[in-house]
């Protein structure tokens, strides 16, 4: 009898604590904004290289011309999830603290950075939705797989 309840302690434990794990597997994949200006083309790419970061690489083109491009990564340190910003030819990225998770949905937030100070992530149906701001001007996207 203990050991069936000791099995099922464990068990318990152990969903509880997998429950817990934040998951961003709903960014994976490629990405086609469908609210771009016309003439251009913007991507976003995104995979996951282990359970604690995602690689993203997004950019835009504009009569085959990359116009514009950044490299995110989305990592776990020392218990924190970072959402860490590079441009293109920089070597320090712009770094965002994890403030808001729940199911296929995030936000992230630095109130140093002059803009975006918030940026937001989550599934709408079939696409991904974003959007960046400051408080005061807002930028939405969608993306299509």
């Amino acid at each position: 009898m203990k050991n069936i309840i000791y099995i099922l302690f464990c068990f318990i434990i152990f969903s509880a604590c997998k429950s817990n794990q934040q998951n961003f597997d709903f960014l994976i994949g490629n990405w086609t904004r469908t609210n771009e200006k016309a003439g251009k083309m913007t991507f976003e790419n995104w995979k996951k290289e282990n359970h604690t970061t995602y690689l993203g690489h997004s950019f835009t083109l504009k009569n085959n011309d990359t116009i514009w491009q950044e490299y995110t990564t989305l990592i776990k340190e020392n218990d924190k999830w970072f959402y860490k910003v590079k441009m293109n030819h920089e070597t320090s990225s712009t770094d965002f603290t994890l403030i808001e998770f729940g199911e296929n949905k995030f936000s992230v937030e630095n109130q140093q950075n002059d803009f975006p100070k918030v940026i937001k992530y989550w599934i709408n149906k079939n696409l991904l939705m974003a959007e960046i701001t400051d408080g005061k001007t807002t930028i939405p996207f969608k993306f299509k797989k």
